[in-house]
């Protein structure tokens, strides 16, 4: 119960970081302590991994 997120990162942190090639992924990113959402969003971020190395 102490692991769940209360809330998502922040979104404009994540956005600068991804732009030095770096990306976060898992629930707390959404801010949902749900395995659905924590895929989804390690989904997300591997296809924006790829197309940055296109």
């Amino acid at each position: 119960r102490f692991a769940i997120p209360d809330n998502g990162a922040d979104a404009d942190v994540l956005s600068r970081a991804e732009g030095e090639g770096m990306f976060f992924a898992g629930d707390w990113v959404v801010g949902e302590g749900r395995v659905h959402e924590a895929l989804a969003n390690g989904l997300d971020a591997g296809e924006r991994i790829g197309e940055r190395l296109d």
